[in-house]
């Protein structure tokens, strides 16, 4: 009984130092985004390094935290290091799943202590607490690196690193203008969550890039109102419609849309952006069009 609060007390311990670290290289990384070029560009980068410093340790402190992974996986992205970010994001995914795996095949002591009779999995501190894992995950949800909605860490921290890393996997794709790769990325997220609205805006400006918005984009619209249970009232979704009419040609069902969404704090801001650009674009085809005609 001792010897297993001795190693609660260290695996805690490991969960609050790699979540200081995390908070510290948050700190870092938003002071970095606040620097001007010039003079401060050296100054941006000695905090880039502070930043992948703090990560690395948060990593050495705890082996299976998730969200340093995806921090650092973030990093690795703005770098431009892909490759890093990708094998990065492939291990948040596989101690995801590793963690969802344990708590189905009954309690996570009983699974820990199987593990640790068979010399555990033996790759990457892999043989760790998911109790820590859990607890580390949840206390750093607020500061990581997304692409997905805050909803998702707050309620399903694993869950919510996990999203994070497909998004992620989605920008390399990106980067590597890989853009079928990206869609399927961003279906596979939505096939789990339909209302992961961030993902679903933007599969839809790729389906519009492929041409396959007429015909992939309803579906997914679909699914998502299913799995709502306010669709009339929900501002995410009504952004979709939104983004999705704009897309199509479809001004007037477009504004219909975005006009419902525009007073929510979280999606109100990109609603009225939307609904600028639409007012603004029958203006901006005068404007070229009376530029071409005085070539």
């Amino acid at each position: 009984m001792v010897g297993a609060a001795a190693e609660e007390d260290v695996s805690s311990a490991q969960a609050l130092a790699a979540t200081i670290s995390c908070r510290l290289a948050e700190f870092y990384a938003s002071s970095s985004s606040s620097g001007s070029s010039g003079g401060n560009q050296l100054k941006g980068e000695a905090r880039e390094q502070k930043v992948l410093e703090c990560y690395r340790q948060a990593i050495a402190a705890h082996p299976m935290g998730l969200p340093a992974m995806v921090g650092l996986a973030a990093l690795h992205l703005k770098r431009g290091e892909l490759a890093e970010c990708d094998e990065r994001c492939e291990t948040v995914a596989r101690l995801a799943q590793r963690h969802k795996t344990s708590l189905g095949n009954g309690s996570l002591e009983s699974t820990m202590m199987m593990e640790s009779n068979t010399g555990g999995a033996g790759e990457g501190g892999d043989d760790q607490n998911d109790n820590a894992l859990m607890a580390m995950t949840a206390a750093a949800t607020g500061g990581t690196s997304s692409g997905n909605s805050s909803s998702s860490w707050a309620y399903d921290p694993i869950g919510g690193a996990r999203d994070a890393a497909v998004l992620l996997q989605a920008d390399v794709c990106f980067a590597k203008k890989d853009w079928a790769g990206a869609r399927a990325k961003l279906s596979t997220l939505l096939d789990q969550q339909p209302r992961h609205y961030d993902t679903l805006a933007r599969l839809l400006q790729l389906q519009w890039r492929a041409a396959l918005l007429d015909d992939e984009g309803p579906p997914r619209l679909a699914l998502a109102e299913a799995a709502s249970p306010r669709a009339f009232a929900d501002p995410g979704l009504n952004y979709c419609k939104g983004l999705f009419h704009r897309l199509a040609h479809d001004p007037y069902q477009a504004l219909h849309f975005l006009n419902r969404a525009r007073r929510d704090g979280e999606w109100g801001p990109a609603a009225l952006g939307l609904m600028v650009t639409i007012y603004l674009e029958p203006f901006l085809r005068y404007v070229v069009c009376a530029f071409a005609a005085l070539r």
